[in-house]
């Protein structure tokens, strides 16, 4: 499907999902990658556009379910696994694993040294090393790679690991694999539009 003059990606997405009668909201989830901008006027092609495309759209209803009350509510957020910051510094972490699995595999081992205790490089720009409950957490990325019998490993063979919250050994094990899971598939769908090439989606 070819956008109008003037629409983008995201519009385009809504449009090719009708929303339902029940649906309340709809959720969109786009990548964005660096475009090429061609001219018709001669000028060389320059490479300052942003070009979006879509990864997941969801339709989303209000739950039938009552809102649980104050005390459960703070229940929950005592029983959260990690703070905001320490969940940011997993988040960049995954997803620096899952480039290094899809391009460069052979660099995975060197990463997950500097990821996880005391690094001399943390030292050297004077950033603090991770607290102990970050350390742990990050700690749970080594068997992602080391369990693969493939050296160097495999990106499709680490998100089967993934996908196998059986075999975690704790609860912060499964919230690992689900972080890395959301890492790997974006590097996936990047490599997908990657190979569309000159056909995929249209840059806006």
């Amino acid at each position: 499907m070819t956008p109008e003059p003037g629409s983008s990606a995201k519009t385009l997405a809504y449009r090719a999902a009708p929303r339902e009668l029940s649906c309340e909201a709809v959720l969109l989830t786009v990548c964005g990658d660096c475009a090429t901008r061609h001219s018709v006027d001669g000028r060389h092609p320059i490479d300052n556009m942003t070009e979006y495309f879509d990864a997941a759209v969801y339709q989303v209803r209000a739950s039938r379910a009552a809102s649980p009350s104050p005390a459960e509510e703070s229940t929950t957020d005592a029983q959260r696994v990690l703070e905001s910051d320490d969940l940011t510094i997993l988040t960049g972490w995954a997803q620096a694993l899952a480039e290094a699995l899809a391009y460069a595999p052979e660099c995975v081992e060197s990463l997950l040294a500097d990821a996880c205790g005391a690094t001399p490089w943390r030292a050297k720009l004077d950033i603090p090393e991770p607290s102990r409950r970050l350390d742990d957490t990050l700690r749970f990325l080594e068997p992602a790679v080391f369990l693969d019998t493939a050296n160097p490993p495999i990106l499709e063979a680490v998100l089967m690991w993934c996908l196998e919250p059986r075999l975690a050994e704790s609860g912060l094990d499964t919230f690992v694999r689900q972080v890395l899971r959301l890492a790997i598939e974006q590097v996936r769908a990047r490599q997908a539009q990657e190979c569309c090439g000159p056909e995929g989606p249209s840059s806006v």
